[in-house]
């Protein structure tokens, strides 16, 4: 008893995956082939990618240099010029660190779940979904904490 939970269990586990990988897009999850499931998924994941890049995109230009110079339409002290610019290349590298962290982070945890299918079929559905995914978050969390209106 104790092998066949222990056999079935990754069995299950991978099933539950699976239909929440595939719940998570009507459209796609009413596509009957694996390779227009598949086609389906890394169309969602092209389109977060864009959005995110619009997003990270929106996120720089915070920062660039004379931003809050332009959005107040006066230009700042002298003494106070010199921090500005200096700020601003900050957040621009912490940005960018931030992002290629994030990046890295993706790939790790979408290569879990690649090796939870072991290369199967379903890997070339469950990856995009999985990437898709955390790209929305990431795009989510860059809009709220980077808006262009702060």
């Amino acid at each position: 008893m104790a092998r066949f939970l222990s056999r079935a269990l990754p069995v299950a586990s991978a099933l539950f995956v699976v239909s929440s990988i595939l719940a998570q897009s009507d459209s796609c999850a009413q596509l009957k082939s694996n390779a227009a499931r598949s086609q389906c998924a890394n169309q969602q994941l092209e389109t977060a990618e864009h959005d995110l890049n619009l997003a990270f995109d929106a996120a720089l230009r915070n920062y660039t240099e004379g931003a809050v110079k332009r959005d107040e339409g006066q230009p700042l002290p002298k003494s106070e010029e010199k921090e500005q610019i200096r700020w601003e290349h900050t957040m621009l590298r912490k940005l960018r660190d931030s992002q290629r962290a994030w990046l890295a982070y993706r790939e790790s945890a979408c290569g879990t779940v690649e090796a939870m299918f072991e290369g199967g079929n379903i890997a070339s559905v469950a990856v995009p979904f999985c990437k898709a995914d955390l790209t929305a978050e990431r795009t989510k969390f860059l809009r709220a904490y980077f808006r262009e209106d702060r």
